[in-house]
């Protein structure tokens, strides 16, 4: 991006901030012109109610990002761009697996998630979860990331797995991996040591908590028992509180 173009970055910058940001599973700019999809041509017509000559910001969740103005004169809304951008990927990788929650709880979870950065999130039925998964669920979840990462900021779409138990989980779990135990060590002496790891997995129970059985897999794979204090906390409250001080302690390592 251009950063030399006052006017245009500060154009740029209101754009993100009033919402005009808008994923595009693929993108091809002929002659620096992206034609849209019909679904995202209505969102931008009649939902978001954009007109001709708006700055929007497009990206592909794969780290690039375009920036133009959108033409309303035809069918099928189209972008011209005026700026690219790629972006790396971020330093440390937060995996997040969640039990899948009753009453919207999965969703504001997997918002939240996507927020703080987390790079993959799955999204398993535990021993003790009440809902289950269903052939709706991932479309239903993949939709709340994809707005979560628009809302964001984000130019990389976090990966969304549904797994039918935890076990299927630990085949994906980094090498460093900690869950929420009472009897676990204090989260912030752990996050110490982990502040100089680059792949770090969070394993969160339902209400209820994991089973014995749930608890004796995460141990076998070797994955760290945490305290989050004397308090029991909510499910969807413990894996934001984990995941913010995650990304707290592992940010450090930017810094000198």
């Amino acid at each position: 991006m251009d950063f030399t173009n006052v006017a245009t970055n500060r154009a740029i910058m209101s754009t993100i901030r009033s919402g005009r940001r808008f994923f595009v599973n693929e993108f091809v700019a002929i002659d620096g012109v992206v034609t849209l999809d019909e679904e995202l041509s209505h969102r931008i017509r009649h939902v978001m109610r954009l007109r001709d000559g708006d700055l929007v910001e497009l990206t592909d969740g794969l780290g690039v990002a375009l920036c133009g103005r959108v033409d309303l004169s035809t069918k099928m809304v189209t972008c011209s761009v005026e700026t690219m951008t790629t972006s790396a990927q971020e330093d440390t990788k937060l995996m997040v697996a969640v039990p899948l929650l009753k009453a919207g709880n999965t969703e504001l979870v997997i918002q939240k998630m996507v927020e703080l950065g987390v790079a993959s999130i799955h999204v398993f039925r535990a021993s003790r979860s009440v809902p289950r998964i269903s052939s709706r669920t991932f479309n239903r979840l993949q939709k709340v990331t994809i707005e979560a990462m628009e809302q964001s900021g984000r130019v990389f779409l976090p990966r969304l797995k549904l797994c039918e138990s935890l076990q299927k989980v630990l085949v994906d779990l980094p090498s460093v991996t900690m869950f929420g135990d009472f009897d676990g060590q204090d989260v912030a002496e752990v996050l110490d040591v982990m502040s100089s790891i680059n792949s770090i997995g969070i394993v969160v129970g339902p209400e209820g908590g994991l089973t014995e059985s749930e608890i004796s897999l995460l141990r076998d794979v070797g994955a760290l028992p945490v305290s989050l204090g004397n308090y029991t906390l909510r499910s969807e409250t413990a894996v934001i509180v984990m995941t913010t001080l995650s990304t707290i302690y592992c940010d450090r390592k930017s810094y000198p």
